[in-house]
């Protein structure tokens, strides 16, 4: 039913939406500790909650309303730490035969700060449609309810250029959950930069995690608006699950926008577009060797191949889904990097 309809922090849907950035910050760095806290619940600069009501006529009902946020003393480093768990929602009747079961929602956080949403019962009923329909297709419910874009804020400026992301975590799964750390940059409204990380075995331990960000353009620019989303629980949300975050760092230094420029349309890939069940040829333009790797728009490498530079090589996508892809090629002189797209 509605389970995964709130499942924002799904790979790939919630990089339509923008949360805001606020923190520290530097030309290279923007980092946060947790240990600023609006209440026992509420990070600042975070949110934590989820709240959607349906207008049935005479009353205003809470179908899901949700506090996924805790302040841990169990800290990596200082004082507190973002403790995130899934929770369980109410079942709801309407009238009309419009049932909403109970759900468990997976712990989601995310920058920023949110706007509880309103439904009527013709939302509800066009939502839930005459059968079961993809709750995972977030992109598709929002073009179906608009109103459910304001579970996301909208964003604010961030004038660095991220190039990776390092966080430190707990992570206690109950059976096949998963921990996610997602982050997206956006320039007037495109998607410029995306990077994930994504676990699901336990981490007993305060653990050191890091994740690059891919550039989608071959000339990587800097983003405007920054968001990143915290999950704990994925498409199985169980509400034993656990997952702990502290002391996340963006760093910019790592990128070098001067050796991206200077190496920039050196090496080609043709066909592109790629049309599906195909694949491509990568045609390096000397003969230093370097590596290749394919990324899908959540940063998740499906492809990686060591290159000579002497040969062509081929790049196999048949079983690769319709969509955009980053192929980054990682030279001597710099870091270069191809959107590849893939046709129906």
């Amino acid at each position: 039913m509605m389970k995964k309809v709130f499942l924002l922090s799904l790979v790939g849907a919630w990089l339509l939406c923008f949360c805001p950035l606020q923190a520290q910050t530097g030309s290279s760095v923007q980092k946060f500790d947790f240990e600023t806290w609006e209440d026992d619940h509420t990070p600042k600069d975070w949110t934590t909650t989820m709240n959607i009501k349906v207008d049935a006529g005479i009353m205003t009902l809470d179908i899901v309303k949700l506090n996924f946020g805790d302040k841990s003393s169990e800290a990596h480093d200082g004082s507190f730490a973002l403790k995130l768990t899934p929770q369980t929602t109410v079942g709801q009747s309407f009238t009309g035969g419009i049932d909403i079961p109970a759900m468990t929602m997976p712990g989601i956080a995310q920058l920023g700060k949110n706007q509880p949403v309103t439904l009527g019962l013709s939302d509800v009923t066009q939502l839930m449609g005459e059968g079961t329909p993809d709750m995972s297709d977030l992109t598709g419910l929002m073009e179906l309810l608009p109103a459910l874009s304001n579970l996301y804020s909208p964003g604010i400026k961030s004038t660095m250029q991220p190039a990776s992301v390092e966080a430190y975590v707990k992570f206690s799964p109950d059976e096949d959950c998963s921990a996610i750390i997602l982050l997206s940059g956006t320039k007037n409204g495109n998607t410029v930069c995306q990077g994930s990380w994504v676990n699901t075995e336990a981490i007993t331990e305060w653990t050191r995690i890091a994740f690059e960000v891919t550039y989608i353009d071959e000339t990587p620019v800097a983003p405007d608006s920054i968001q990143m989303i915290i999950v704990c629980g994925g498409d199985s949300a169980h509400y034993r699950s656990v997952l702990y975050v502290d002391d996340i760092t963006i760093s910019g230094e790592p990128l070098s926008i001067a050796s991206l420029k200077n190496t920039a349309h050196t090496t080609q890939v043709f066909p592109n577009p790629v049309p599906a069940g195909t694949k491509c040829t990568l045609v390096p333009e000397d003969a230093m060797p370097f590596e290749a790797s394919l990324h899908d728009m959540t940063g998740k490498k499906v492809w990686e191949k060591f290159c000579s530079g002497n040969h062509t090589t081929e790049i196999d996508v048949t079983n690769l889904k319709t969509g955009i892809y980053i192929l980054k090629m990682k030279k001597e002189q710099g870091i270069e990097t191809r959107k590849i797209v893939i046709l129906n």
